[in-house]
């Protein structure tokens, strides 16, 4: 068989009414991969790697919202007690540390505090005391913070 031959028979083969249809069945196909179902698939692939970070986040989210309903099944304690409790924390700042009490809030000012005294005073009073920060102002030395701290005191 020649190659003219070849081509003539190709030529004749892919006239015919079924390889006609079988051919575009086939372009619809490869259409349809590309266009809808690969990508569906990049995305169920993403999906099954962002599991475990998911999964992780997750936990971490439920450990937090049982922290929390601890915290507010704690008896809310008086102003005095708060107030009480923060003076009782306020030495945890160092010895520059001062705070004012005025009605339902208090302004704590401290001085050369590293950053992990500062984050265990600021969970000691959140806890011990009830209060939470409203306003924080820090600045930056060497290795030591210096600033204030509004907090609100709970009430009575």
């Amino acid at each position: 068989m020649s190659m003219t031959s070849l081509m003539r028979m190709i030529r004749t083969e892919f006239r015919s009414p079924k390889t006609m249809a079988f051919v575009l069945v086939l372009a619809v196909f490869v259409l349809l991969f590309l266009l809808a179902i690969r990508p569906a698939l990049q995305i169920l692939e993403a999906t099954r790697n962002q599991a475990p970070e998911l999964q992780a986040q997750w936990s971490q989210l439920l450990r937090m919202q049982a922290q929390a309903k601890t915290l507010q099944a704690l008896p809310n304690p008086a102003r005095v007690d708060a107030k009480a409790a923060l003076d009782a924390a306020l030495p945890n700042l160092g010895p520059d540390a001062r705070s004012v009490v005025a009605g339902e809030r208090a302004t704590v000012t401290f001085k050369n505090v590293t950053p992990e005294a500062f984050a265990l005073w600021l969970s000691k009073v959140s806890e011990e005391a009830r209060a939470s920060a409203v306003e924080v102002y820090i600045r930056r030395n060497a290795n030591a913070w210096s600033g204030s701290v509004l907090l609100q005191l709970p009430t009575p």
